[in-house]
């Protein structure tokens, strides 16, 4: 068998690989390519001895064998996280890789553009960010820090409130200088108003009492950044978060529209094991997203 250092390699690739579902996941979440993967699982199995991946051209299946290998690995790889965790904490310093997943807007438009302001002030930390909208299980996943706006459903995770955001509507200058500015909810009505999709289906404009607004433009897209791109061509009102537009709201490319309204407010949250208390590297990463958020008002950052 070849050196510890080379099979824990392996270990770590493995686990990927299982709950990914793929190579080709494994290799993004790892930074390898597929192929790299199916290379290094394969070793992985020479040194072992036993077919750990059942590999067809369509599919991948985990073997009895690999099953059992696999609940052992996550111990041995939890195991080792927690030592490196209490290294690191004796050394009262950030290091090591930080696992993050934020949801896809967020994620662009606030976290992403200050991570290098991060990185610069916490040089022994590396960290890997995914973005996505579906909700997954962090354990599972192996991610240190899950970021999720709205209400927390039960869960067995530790949570730090990180601020809050709010909806607001809004429109390019051109579009309500062609068809005026609305002055209540009713009078929305008349107004071309872009769908957020949300599960599959547009997402309702909640701004008063009632079941809320249909939209019902010829536009509507689950990303965020399609429908501000069209609302700043003038196509229509758009009803989003407020970081997503804040930039354009201060430079004025967009106007927010009744801005008298109670705006519906969602908390951030950061989600993180309760089985320990945190890493060094998560609880700096957790102070420095809180200054970035607490605010209540969260626009991208400036600095690069």
């Amino acid at each position: 068998m070849n050196g510890g250092m080379d099979t824990l390699g392996g270990i770590e690739v493995f686990v990927a690989t299982v709950r990914g579902g793929s190579f080709a996941a494994a290799g993004r979440r790892l930074g390898q390519t597929a192929s790299a993967v199916s290379r290094r699982v394969a070793r992985l199995e020479a040194e072992m001895g036993v077919q750990l991946l059942a590999r067809t051209t369509r599919s991948l299946r985990v073997t009895e064998a690999g099953a059992a290998f696999f609940e052992r690995c996550v111990r041995i790889l939890d195991e080792l996280g927690e030592a490196r965790d209490a290294i690191s904490r004796s050394h009262a310093r950030p290091m090591g890789r930080l696992r993050v997943e934020a949801p896809v807007a967020l994620g662009r438009r606030v976290v992403a553009p200050r991570l290098p302001r991060f990185l610069r002030e916490n040089p022994e930390v590396q960290v890997v960010l995914t973005l996505r909208d579906t909700t997954i299980d962090p354990v599972v996943e192996g991610v240190d820090v899950t970021l999720r706006i709205g209400e927390l459903r039960d869960t067995d995770l530790a949570a730090r409130r990180l601020g809050e955001c709010a909806m607001v509507v809004c429109a390019s200058p051109g579009y309500l200088r062609a068809h005026g500015v609305p002055e209540s909810i009713e009078q929305l009505h008349r107004h071309t108003r872009l769908g957020f999709i949300r599960d599959g289906a547009p997402m309702p404009w909640r701004l008063g009492e009632g079941d809320g607004l249909e939209p019902n433009g010829a536009l509507s897209s689950n990303d965020a950044e399609t429908l501000r791109t069209a609302a700043l061509e003038g196509h229509g009102l758009i009803y989003l978060l407020d970081f997503l537009v804040e930039e354009e709201l201060r430079s004025g490319q967009l106007v927010e529209v009744l801005p008298g309204l109670p705006r519906p407010r969602r908390p951030i949250h950061a989600l993180y094991a309760r089985s320990r208390p945190p890493a060094p590297r998560i609880g700096v990463f957790l102070d420095f997203l809180q200054r970035v958020l607490a605010s209540g008002r969260v626009a991208p950052a400036k600095d690069t």
